[in-house]
C-alpha cells in the first residue's frame, strides 16, 4: 500500500509541476533568492502520509513504523531516481531541489500528523466543525464561482481588482469564461485520486473532516497573512483541491458502496430458479440478513478495481480532450453527455458507435489522424462498460468455429503488430504524424483492437434476446448512412453539381483518411446501404419505411457520385444477396408487405442501372478505362510482393502491420516517388522539411473571404539548386481544388534561412455566404522532384493584422496541419487480399480465409433459416469484399473496426435460432 500511495502522490505531484508550471505561485520568488515551489508539493505529501497512517491505526506500532518507513523510502526513491536520471538524459527534470526538501516536509508532516491523530480524533473534529460544514460549502462554492465568473488575470493579487481585470469586451469576457473554467479543472483533475483513495480506504469521514478544517483555517488565518503575495491562481488552486477530493470521495463511495443485490450464487441453491422466484428469494435472503444485523453486502473486490480503472479512463480522456488541438471542450462535453447516458442506459453505445463512425471527422482541422476523437468516444465505451461490470444472464453465446477463427486472426494481427512496431520509432514529432513511422503499425491495428472491447460488450452485457441489436444498431447504422449522405450530397452541390455528372469530381464526404487516396466512402455505402432493407419491416411504422425508401434511392445515388467502378460493382453484389435474402425470408408467403420489400430492392436496382447507364458522365469514362486501369494495378500488386524481404519469417508472417508506404519509398525503384515531410528539429527549433516527389501538400484551413487581401510571411531554407515552394490558397473539401490564388517562393541554394513576404489578393477565393461558401485552405508543397526545401514560421495575416495561421512555427509537430496527396498507389496496395499477404504473411492470409469461409457459412445456413439479420450481414460482407478487389480496406482503422463489427455480429446477434420473424410479422 505504501508503495501504492507513493506512486499516486508522486503523479500527483509531477503533474501539478507540468500544469502550472507558466503559473506564478506563492512565494514564487522569495526576496530575490530564486526559489521557486508549489503549494501541491507540501500538501500532497501531507496528505499521503496522514492517509499512509490513518489507514494502519488497526496494525502494531512496529507494523505502523515499517509501514510508514516504506512509504517515506518509496516516496525518496522515486523521486530521487527521477531527478537523477533526468539529469544523466541531459533533461529538465520534473521538479526542482526545493520541491523535493517541501515534499519531504510534508511527508514527514503526514506521517506523524497520521500517526497522533487517530481516528476517533478526526470524528471528534467531525462532529464539531459540523455546524460550520454547510457555512465552508457556501464560502467555497461562492468565492469560486467568483473567480470564475470573474476572470481576473491569473498573477494578478485576489485584491487588486483594478489591475487583474483585463477584458475589455463583452465578446472578450466570454471568450475568457472557459480558460477560467480550464484553469480550475486542472488541478481537480489532479486531486480527484486523492479523495477517491481515502473513500476506498474507507477514510471518507476524516479527510472531510480535514480539509473542511484547512478550508476555514485557510479564510480566516491564511488569507489575511498572505494576501500580500497570494494570486489568482493560488486561491484557485486551494478551491480546486477541494472540489477535486469531493469529486473523488463521491467517486470512490460509488466504487466502494453497498451492494444489496448479491450475486445469484450467494444464496439458495445453484439450481436454476424461474426469474421471478429467483428474484423473490434472493430479496427475501437479503432483507432477513439485513434484519438480524448481518453486514451489508460489499462490492467484489473486482468490482472496485473494474470502476477504478473506469474512472482513471474517463480521466485520461477529460485530460486528452483538454490538450486536444481544437473545439477540445466540446468533444469533452459531448463525451460527457455520451458518459451520462451510458450510465443511465448501458446499451446505449449500440446506437451511437455505428452512428459516430463515419461521422467524426475532425482530422482536417485537427491534425489528428493517429489517435483521433473517434478513439477518444471508445475509450468512453470502455470506462463505462467497466462501471457497469458483466450484464444479467442469460448472455448471446458466440459460435465456436467463428471465436476460434477470429482468434486465430487476431494472433496474426498481433503478431503482424510487433513485427511492424520494430525496431521502435523515435517519439518524435513524427512518431504519431506520419504514415513512415514505424508507430503507424498500432494506427493500423486499432481497426481490429477495437473490435476487442466492442466483442466483449456484446459477449458479456447483451441479453440474449436479438430484438436489442435491431432497436439499437440498426437505427445506428441508418443515422450514420443518413449523415455520410446529407454531407456528400452537400459537397457534390457545393463544389460540381448534383446533376451534372460530367464534372470529374470525387467527393469523399466525412472520410478524411481518403487525403492519401482509398476506398473508404464507397466501402462504407456498400457496407450500410444493406442495413436500410430492414426498415421495411412490420414492426417499424411507415414514417420509416418510406424514409428507408428515400435513404436507399439517394445512398445509391451517392454511389454512383463517388465515381468508383468497385462500389457500383460491390453494391450490385449486395443488392443480389439481399434478393436473395428476401426470397428466402419474404417471397414465399407471397404477401402485399413482403412484395414491398422485394419491390424495394428491385427500384434500387433499377435507379442504379439508370443512373450509370445514362449519366454519360466522368463515371462512365472511368468505366470504359477498366481494362487499362487493370493493368496498372496488377503491376502495383507485383511490385507490392516484390519489395518484401525474403526471409522464412516474412513469408510466413508479413512485413508488419502499416509497413508499405515505406517499403515503396525505399524499395520500389519507381522512377518517381512520393513526396515526403518531416518535423525536424535544430538548436531548439523545430521546422517543416518537405521531400520533392509526386505530390504532397501540407494545408491548413485558413477563415478567407473573396476580395480581400493577405499577407503571408515565412522562412525557406534549401541547399538544393531550383528548389521552388508553391503556396496555394484554394477552395477545397480534400483532395480536389477549385478556385486558387497559387503564390510560388523561389528558394536560395545556399542553406540559409530566408524570410519572405508576399501580398495575397483572394479574387473570387472564399465567395459566397456561410452556407455556400467553399473551405478554403492554405498549402505549402514542394514543387520540384529530387529537392528538399524547409519551412518554418508560417502566418498568414489579414488586413487588420489578425493571425489565420495556427502552429505556423510547427512546435506543436503536425498539430492544426494535415497532408494530402493525389498520387494513391504509393500509400496503399490496393487490395485487400494482397494488403493482407504483406502485412501477415501467409499465416495472416490463411487465417483470414478461414475467418472468411466461418462468417459466410454461418451467415448463409442463418438466411436458410429466414433470417433477416443474416441476410444484410451476408450483403454488407459481400459488398465489403467486392470492393476490397480493388482496395487496401484495413488501411483504414475505422472501416476495418467496421467490418470486425459486422464479424462480431455475426457470431453473437445471429443465434443458433435465427432472427427470423414468424410470418404474421413479415
Amino acid at each position: 500500500m505504501a508503495l501504492g500511495i507513493a506512486m499516486l502522490g508522486w503523479l500527483a505531484c509531477a503533474g501539478l509541476l507540468a500544469m502550472f508550471a507558466q503559473v506564478p505561485t506563492v512565494g514564487e520568488m522569495l526576496e530575490g533568492r530564486g526559489i521557486q515551489f508549489h503549494l501541491g508539493q507540501l500538501l500532497v505529501p501531507l496528505l499521503a502520509g496522514i492517509l499512509c497512517q490513518s489507514s494502519a491505526t488497526v496494525l502494531s506500532s512496529g507494523s505502523r513504523l515499517r509501514q510508514a518507513i516504506g512509504l517515506w523510502a518509496a516516496w525518496t526513491l522515486v523521486g530521487v531516481g527521477a531527478a537523477v536520471v533526468a539529469y544523466h538524459r541531459g533533461v529538465q527534470g520534473p521538479w526542482s531541489a526545493s520541491d523535493l526538501v517541501l515534499q519531504q516536509v510534508g511527508l514527514v508532516l503526514g506521517i506523524t500528523f497520521g500517526w497522533l491523530c487517530t481516528p476517533s480524533l478526526a470524528l471528534g473534529l467531525g462532529n464539531w466543525l459540523r455546524p460550520w460544514d454547510a457555512i465552508a460549502w457556501g464560502v467555497i462554492t461562492v468565492v469560486s464561482a467568483a473567480i470564475i465568473l470573474v476572470p481576473l488575470a491569473p498573477e494578478a493579487s485576489l485584491f487588486d481588482l483594478a489591475n487583474g481585470w483585463h477584458i475589455d469586451s463583452l465578446g472578450g469576457y466570454i471568450k475568457a469564461l472557459p480558460g477560467q473554467v480550464y484553469l480550475a479543472l486542472k488541478p481537480l483533475i489532479l486531486w480527484v485520486p486523492v479523495g477517491m483513495l481515502y473513500a476506498l480506504a474507507q477514510k471518507q469521514v476524516q479527510i472531510k473532516s480535514w480539509i473542511v478544517a484547512g478550508i476555514l483555517a485557510f479564510f480566516i488565518v491564511g488569507l489575511p497573512l498572505l494576501a500580500a503575495i497570494l494570486n489568482v491562481q493560488d486561491v484557485l488552486e486551494i478551491l480546486s483541491a477541494y472540489w477535486g477530493i469531493v469529486v473523488g470521495i463521491w467517486l470512490g463511495t460509488q466504487v466502494s458502496r453497498t451492494s444489496l443485490t448479491p450475486r445469484p450464487n450467494e444464496f439458495g441453491p445453484t439450481n436454476p430458479e424461474p426469474d421471478g422466484q429467483a428474484a423473490s428469494a434472493v430479496s427475501s435472503e437479503a432483507s432477513r440478513g439485513a434484519r438480524e444485523g448481518a453486514p451489508p453486502f460489499r462490492a467484489s473486490t473486482g468490482q472496485a478495481v473494474r470502476r477504478s480503472a473506469a474512472v482513471l479512463l474517463l480521466l485520461g480522456v477529460v485530460a486528452w480532450g483538454w490538450f486536444f488541438p481544437r473545439w477540445g471542450l466540446w468533444v469533452l462535453c459531448g463525451l460527457g453527455f455520451y458518459a451520462l447516458l451510458l450510465w443511465r442506459y448501458r446499451h446505449a453505445w449500440l446506437l451511437v458507435v455505428p452512428a459516430a463512425l463515419p461521422l467524426l471527422n475532425l482530422a482536417p482541422a485537427t491534425g489528428r489522424f493517429y489517435f483521433d476523437e473517434f478513439d477518444m468516444l471508445m475509450v468512453t465505451t470502455v470506462a463505462m462498460a467497466l462501471w457497469h461490470g458483466v450484464g444479467p444472464l442469460p448472455r448471446p453465446t458466440v459460435s465456436r468455429p467463428l471465436g476460434a477463427a477470429l482468434t486465430l486472426f487476431g494472433l496474426s494481427i498481433a503478431v503482424s503488430l510487433v513485427i511492424g512496431l520494430l525496431p521502435l520509432s523515435a517519439l518524435d514529432a513524427n512518431a504519431f504524424t506520419n504514415y513512415l513511422s514505424h508507430y503507424n503499425s498500432l494506427r493500423i491495428a486499432k481497426g481490429f483492437l477495437w473490435i476487442l472491447p466492442l466483442l466483449a460488450l456484446m459477449r458479456w452485457t447483451l441479453p440474449a434476446e436479438p430484438g436489442l441489436v435491431k432497436r439499437l444498431f440498426v437505427p445506428g447504422m441508418w443515422l450514420g448512412l443518413a449523415g455520410v449522405v446529407v454531407v456528400g450530397l452537400w459537397e457534390r452541390w457545393l463544389f460540381a453539381s448534383l446533376v451534372d455528372l460530367t464534372v470529374p469530381y470525387r467527393i469523399t464526404a466525412t472520410f478524411s483518411s481518403m487525403h492519401t487516396g482509398g476506398s473508404e466512402i464507397e466501402t462504407y455505402l456498400v457496407t450500410a446501404i444493406p442495413f436500410v432493407w430492414l426498415a421495411f419491416g412490420r414492426e417499424w411504422p411507415a414514417t420509416v419505411r418510406l424514409a428507408g425508401l428515400g435513404l436507399l434511392a439517394l445512398g445509391a445515388y451517392l454511389m454512383t457520385l463517388t465515381i468508383a467502378r468497385a462500389g457500383v460493382l460491390a453494391l450490385g453484389v449486395a443488392l443480389g444477396v439481399l434478393l436473395l435474402s428476401a426470397w428466402r425470408t419474404a417471397l414465399p408467403q407471397a404477401k402485399g408487405g413482403s412484395r414491398g420489400k422485394v419491390a424495394a430492392i428491385g427500384f434500387l436496382g433499377g435507379a442504379m442501372v439508370l443512373a450509370v447507364g445514362l449519366s454519360g458522365g466522368y463515371l462512365q469514362k472511368r468505366l470504359a478505362a477498366t481494362s487499362e486501369d487493370w493493368a496498372v494495378r496488377v503491376s502495383h500488386w507485383q511490385t507490392a510482393l516484390a519489395i518484401r524481404d525474403r526471409d522464412f519469417s516474412t513469408t510466413l508472417f508479413g512485413m508488419g502491420l502499416g509497413r508499405f508506404p515505406e517499403a515503396y519509398l525505399l524499395r520500389s525503384g519507381t522512377a518517381s516517388l512520393p513526396g515526403t515531410y518531416a518535423f525536424l528539429d535544430e538548436n531548439g527549433n523545430r521546422f517543416l522539411r518537405l521531400g520533392g516527389g509526386e505530390t504532397l501538400y501540407m494545408a491548413q484551413g485558413v477563415p478567407v473571404t473573396d476580395g480581400r487581401r493577405y499577407t503571408l510571411s515565412l522562412r525557406v531554407r534549401s541547399s538544393n539548386a531550383n528548389a521552388r515552394l508553391g503556396v496555394p490558397l484554394c477552395e477545397k473539401h480534400l483532395l480536389n481544388s477549385f478556385r486558387c490564388q497559387w503564390q510560388v517562393v523561389s528558394v536560395p541554394a545556399d542553406g540559409s534561412w530566408h524570410p519572405q513576404s508576399i501580398t495575397i489578393d483572394t479574387g473570387l477565393v472564399g465567395a459566397g455566404n456561410w452556407f455556400t461558401r467553399r473551405p478554403v485552405e492554405l498549402s505549402l508543397y514542394n514543387e520540384t522532384e529530387g529537392t528538399r526545401v524547409d519551412v518554418d514560421d508560417v502566418q498568414l495575416q489579414d488586413e487588420e493584422g489578425g493571425r489565420l495561421i495556427r502552429n505556423g512555427d510547427f512546435s506543436a509537430g503536425g498539430d492544426y496541419w494535415f497532408f494530402k496527396t493525389h498520387s494513391h498507389l504509393p500509400w496503399h496496395i490496393k487490395n485487400l487480399w494482397v494488403e493482407v499477404l504483406f502485412e501477415q504473411g501467409w499465416f495472416g492470409l490463411i487465417s483470414f480465409l478461414l475467418l472468411l469461409a466461418t462468417v459466410v457459412g454461418h451467415l448463409a445456413r442463418a438466411v436458410w433459416r429466414g433470417d433477416r439479420l443474416a441476410g444484410v450481414l451476408l450483403a454488407s460482407t459481400g459488398g465489403f469484399l467486392t470492393v476490397g478487389l480493388f482496395g487496401s480496406l484495413f488501411d483504414a482503422p475505422r472501416i476495418a473496426t467496421l467490418f470486425f463489427l459486422l464479424v462480431a455480429l455475426a457470431g453473437t446477434a445471429v443465434a443458433a435460432d435465427g432472427n427470423h420473424l414468424p410470418d404474421s410479422q413479415r
